[in-house]
């Protein structure tokens, strides 16, 4: 594979790794979404503050992105969440240029510009990048880590996160034994 020299080889073994790792999960665990209890909004509230701002530094996936967006739009049609679970899903491309992607507990996903024409017309590689980008908002990664680290705060109480995808389990720290 002939790849510019700016892109890390370290980026298209973790990129390979992860269509692996994809493809060897069970679709139900993949895209399934952790119950989460009400009370954890925090994620989704920061993310409708902070879309403005991220609104003003991407631009919309089309023209010579419009791949990403086909393909995006293909894997939300396959998500079933809950009815009270309402991401409003959008794809956006970032101004930044370093080869990277991440998505907002909202539902918006951001691909940065070098990735994105890297990924170019490859519905594959858009598909691994946009897949993972999109299980984090599925799993609420963001209500996780915010369960983690009030969990190590002082007087915290230990927070048993598992694994949403396999065991559903969540502990609130406030009242974890």
């Amino acid at each position: 594979m002939n790849l510019p020299s700016h892109i890390p080889a370290r980026f298209v073994l973790a990129l390979l790794l992860l269509c692996g790792l994809c493809t060897t999960s069970s679709t139900s665990q993949l895209l399934s979404a952790p119950d989460i209890p009400d009370k954890f909004t925090w994620d989704v509230e920061s993310a409708s503050r902070l879309r403005p701002l991220l609104y003003r530094q991407s631009f919309e996936a089309s023209g010579r992105f419009s791949t990403g967006q086909h393909v995006f739009e293909a894997l939300i049609a396959q998500i079933h969440l809950p009815a009270h679970v309402k991401p409003i899903w959008v794809l956006r491309i970032g101004n930044e240029t370093q080869l990277n992607a991440f998505s907002s507990p909202d539902g918006a996903i951001f691909v940065d510009r070098d990735l994105a024409q890297w990924a170019g017309s490859n519905a594959g590689l858009w598909a691994a990048i946009l897949s993972h980008e999109i299980a984090h908002v599925v799993r609420r990664d963001w209500a996780r880590g915010d369960l983690y680290e009030k969990s190590l705060e002082p007087g915290g109480t230990m927070v048993s996160l598992g694994d949403p995808g396999l065991s559903g389990t969540w502990t609130d720290a406030d009242k974890a034994s």
